[in-house]
């Protein structure tokens, strides 16, 4: 299936700050990379500070087995520019331990913090 294309706006160390627009929805990746057994799942929740700025933080779980950067969806649903600052903390995750039989770890095409699918998005 097709997927959107996507540009690069900011990079860490390159500048300082990105404004986020009223109705501009941007991709964000984390710095910090994880690295999830088999055994354990993540949820991704918002700071506080995104959400009173009118920011809708759009996340999914992190499966077990996933490793490398996460990538979040940020809206700017308010009715002003919101600045972030790069590198600033932008959520916390929670935890779960899985249990059971894992029939598989995380394998999917987004593992390795990939952002982008170059048009064509492949379901394993």
């Amino acid at each position: 299936r097709e997927t959107s294309s996507f540009q690069t706006v900011a990079e860490l160390g390159k500048q300082q700050t990105y404004t986020i627009l009223p109705g501009e929805h941007i991709l964000l990746q984390t710095i910090e990379k994880i690295n999830l057994p088999g055994t354990i799942a993540a949820v991704p929740f918002a700071r506080g500070t995104l959400i009173h700025g009118g920011l809708l933080f759009i996340a999914n779980q992190v499966n077990p087995g996933y490793q490398g950067e996460l990538t979040f969806g940020i809206k700017n649903v308010g009715n002003h520019p919101y600045t972030i600052e790069l590198g600033a903390r932008i959520c916390h995750l929670h935890f779960h331990r899985v249990e059971g039989k894992n029939i598989r770890n995380y394998e999917g095409q987004w593992q390795s913090g990939r952002v982008s699918t170059n048009g064509k998005e492949v379901q394993n």
